[in-house]
């Protein structure tokens, strides 16, 4: 089974990594990977498997997603 690591946990250690990065719209960005992990666990629910996992109880298949766009206060995400 793949390792499951949230996209704000990559954020969290590239900003950590790079102090730089703090100062560079970090919030939105924080937003937008915490929306992602939030649609990747639904659909994960919804199919009844995680990403590239195969199980008996699987009723679907991850067919790909398409990029959409968010407005939000902290900017478009």
């Amino acid at each position: 089974m793949p390792e499951n690591k949230s996209a704000v946990s990559t954020l969290i250690q590239e900003v950590l990594a790079d102090p730089d990065l703090a100062h560079d719209d970090v919030f939105r960005r924080l937003l937008q990977a915490g929306l992602q992990d939030l649609v990747d666990a639904e659909a994960s629910a919804v199919i009844g498997a995680g990403r590239y996992e195969r199980t008996e109880k699987r009723t679907n298949r991850r067919n790909g997603t398409r990029a959409k766009r968010l407005a939000t206060t902290a900017g478009e995400v």
